[in-house]
């Protein structure tokens, strides 16, 4: 029952205890190097971070590394995918950032946030200064939760400048100017025009999208998921009048420790998201058997959140549901995930979006029947599959549902 709890509390306090091994664990990798005086000169990938500690008084910032130039890979997962990254490398990147931040009210405007928003709407690197009070101490930020890649050192400034004018895409200036809008339609407009996840969520999280009266900060955590989430349902609302797919497609994919196995069924829009952590993997440090967490929805969606999974249950189900939209075509989807040992730093769910993205950029390997599909998916996958059949509301439903080639002959 601890390790369960542990695997789906990700750090959250839930059992009680005071000295969390998955706090703990991440603690001891807390390593970031030298020190940054009170001025600090460096080019923002472009990034930016709001917190949600003390939540509506949270803090917000700019983040950058010491250093001029090209800094985009700082803040780029599809490239971090793309090179074959490895957990230290995208982690020495990352805890790089310092995190230049102010304190706010969510709703209070001011010339620091009229800054960040700058550096949200920019699309490439651009020059920031800040001051501070006092030196920045060696630290890094790694999210238990996992939605958010680390970040190095936070140090409160006093000043901020932005050093040359912020090169803004015209499709972000034309959506951002219009007030009107609401930030789910604006967030359909952006994506529709292939602007990344990772530059929405900025504008989101600064407070740059939706309706004048209704704009706000909103904690990046909360904005990863929440982008995620209604870019997803814009496109289910065609892919629920799509026809079926017309064979069991099996798509596959792994990247630092996290393997997926994603299947595709004839019928209606299911989705469900079952993942598995091996010992010694970040969610289970003390676990000596795996741990399985799951959520599921049927073809009129979620009503709650997805509480087991959490955000990685939304950055699954988004290139799911692109590949579903580009395809003109609904499934039922059963998506398995593998942590294993390798994946020991919790990086994002970033990781989820671009390992099931890429799965999808593959030719599926096609089959006549559910357990030929099944069969090619055990022979990949390291947990006994019976527990797989035992445990998934999918394949449950699937094996009792009547389908109309039920009462068809000669179809």
């Amino acid at each position: 029952m601890d390790a369960v709890l542990c695997a789906r509390c990700k750090g959250k306090g839930l059992c009680g205890k005071t000295n969390c091994p998955i706090v703990a664990s991440i603690k001891r990798l807390k390593e970031v190097t030298g020190r940054v005086k009170t001025d600090f000169f460096g080019s923002s990938p472009p990034s930016v971070f709001v917190g949600r500690i003390g939540y509506p008084d949270v803090s917000f910032g700019a983040l950058a590394p010491a250093e001029e130039g090209n800094t985009a890979i700082y803040d780029s997962p599809s490239d971090w995918f793309s090179k074959n990254y490895s957990i230290d490398k995208i982690f020495d990147l990352r805890s790089s950032l310092i995190n230049s931040s102010v304190k706010t009210n969510v709703y209070r405007s001011g010339s620091f946030l009229e800054k960040i928003q700058e550096i949200a709407l920019a699309s490439k690197p651009l020059d920031i200064e800040a001051k501070y009070d006092r030196p920045i101490k060696p630290d890094v930020n790694v999210d238990p939760y996992s939605r958010f890649a680390p970040i190095g050192p936070r140090a409160y400034m006093k000043e901020l400048d932005i050093c040359e004018n912020p090169k803004v895409p015209m499709k972000v200036d034309k959506v951002v100017s219009d007030t009107d809008l609401k930030a789910v339609e604006a967030i359909g407009i952006l994506d529709h025009k292939k602007l990344s996840e990772n530059h929405i969520v900025k504008l989101l999280s600064t407070g740059l999208l939706g309706e004048e009266k209704k704009r706000k900060l909103v904690p990046t955590r909360w904005s990863i998921t929440a982008t995620d989430d209604m870019i997803s349902k814009k496109y289910l609302e065609d892919i629920r009048n799509f026809d079926e797919v017309g064979q069991f497609l099996v798509f596959s994919s792994e990247y630092l420790g996290n393997h997926f196995e994603i299947l595709l069924m004839p019928g209606l829009w299911a989705f469900e998201c079952i993942e598995v952590t091996f010992p010694g993997s970040v969610w289970s440090p003390e676990s000596k058997e795996p741990v399985m967490y799951k959520d599921y929805e049927k073809f009129a969606g979620r009503k709650t959140y997805a509480s087991n999974v959490a955000g990685g249950y939304y950055a699954t189900r988004l290139p799911v549901t692109r590949y579903l939209k580009n395809k003109k075509m609904q499934a039922s989807v059963l998506s398995l995930r593998e942590i294993y040992e390798e994946y020991s730093m919790p990086l994002g769910v970033w990781i989820l979006r671009e390992t099931v993205k890429d799965a999808f950029s593959k030719e599926p390997v096609a089959f006549d029947s559910l357990e030929a599909a099944l069969m090619h998916m055990k022979s990949r996958l390291r947990l006994d599959f019976s527990v797989y059949r035992a445990e998934s509301n999918l394949l449950k439903d699937y094996r009792c549902q009547r389908r109309i080639t039920d009462f068809v002959k000669d179809i």
